[in-house]
């Protein structure tokens, strides 16, 4: 079916199989979204020689030839493959995400994402993109193999002649594209934090860095065990910061202070200075001086008394 100036379709209008429907239209604007289904296996191709605005709607196959610029606006799909033939450019304003494969010209390109220049777009090509910012990211690679069998038929008889037949086959492969988009981490969703570009079409995933094992009471030591706790230290991760957060309570801390804070205290004093002190709950004037000596190390008052500031020096370490 071949459509020229205004083509109507009613609520039901659906293109399907492998029927093909041309519009060479200047501009498709008798459609509505929702009244024209490309269904499985449909294709519609904008064919006029010149310019034409593509209709803002999602498609199964698309196809852009003839000649002139296609302008597409909005972020859109297509279920399979798109086309984007010789003497043609798309304009896109955003980023149309193809589930299948994307043909330029007659070469299948490789699983990524394709604009001209100024977009986002992981490839670059001034030949079939102009002007917009918008880019396709196509999810399939299409690699057409072709194989050639021949066949040699052997006279019977002198009347026979010899015959050969060629078959070709073509096979198509595909593989899983990878779009990553700079910014947008494992989403496909909002917007690129570093860019500000579409995340629409993303195949990245979130790079996480495994987490340091940093056992308390081991400080940069691996071997032996915990001065808090008395668990081995294999493992430790040498140099890491602890993720350990010290309740030294509200209270400041002083010579004769006892309990749970002044314990956890000595816990620390012991992972951070390699001390051996007993963890008994009692903050004595050997301790206190110990505690003078690192709060002159630390820029703090070197008082022995362990207020706000020396228990949030404490816990930044």
């Amino acid at each position: 079916m071949t459509a020229s100036g205004t083509f109507g379709v009613g609520d039901a209008g659906i293109v399907e199989n492998t029927g093909t429907l041309y519009l060479d239209g200047a501009t498709v604007n008798a459609l509505k979204i929702g009244t024209l289904t490309a269904s499985t296996g449909g294709t519609i191709n904008y064919n006029l020689a010149g310019a034409q605005t593509v209709f803002p709607g999602n498609y199964y196959n698309l196809i852009l030839s003839g000649s002139g610029e296609k302008t597409y606006a909005g972020a859109r799909a297509v279920s399979y493959d798109m086309t984007i033939g010789s003497g043609v450019t798309a304009n896109l304003d955003n980023t149309i995400t193809v589930s299948g494969g994307l043909k330029l010209g007659t070469t299948w390109k490789s699983a990524s994402s394709w604009g001209f220049t100024g977009s986002s777009a992981a490839n670059i090509n001034t030949t079939y993109f102009s002007t917009g910012t918008g880019k396709v990211v196509n999810a399939l690679s299409h690699t057409s193999t072709t194989t050639t069998i021949t066949t040699t038929y052997t006279p019977s008889s002198s009347n026979d002649e010899e015959t050969t037949t060629t078959t070709t086959t073509t096979t198509t492969t595909t593989t899983p594209a990878m779009n990553t988009i700079a910014g947008c981490g494992a989403r496909t969703t909002g917007f690129s934090s570093s860019t500000g570009a579409s995340c629409v079409g993303n195949t990245g995933t979130a790079t996480t860095t495994p987490a340091a094992t940093v056992i308390p009471g081991c400080g940069n030591r691996n071997t032996g065990f915990s001065s808090s706790s008395g668990v081995s230290c294999v493992g430790n991760s040498v140099g890491a910061s602890s993720a350990y957060n010290y309740n030294f309570g509200s209270a400041v801390l002083k010579n004769g202070s006892r309990g749970e804070a002044v314990m956890e205290l000595q816990r620390f004093l012991n992972a951070k200075l390699n001390l051996n002190l007993v963890v008994d709950g009692m903050l004595g004037p050997k301790t206190i001086a110990v505690i003078k000596t690192w709060q002159a190390a630390n820029a703090l008052v070197a008082d022995g008394l362990v207020g706000p500031a020396t228990k949030a020096k404490m816990n930044a370490q």
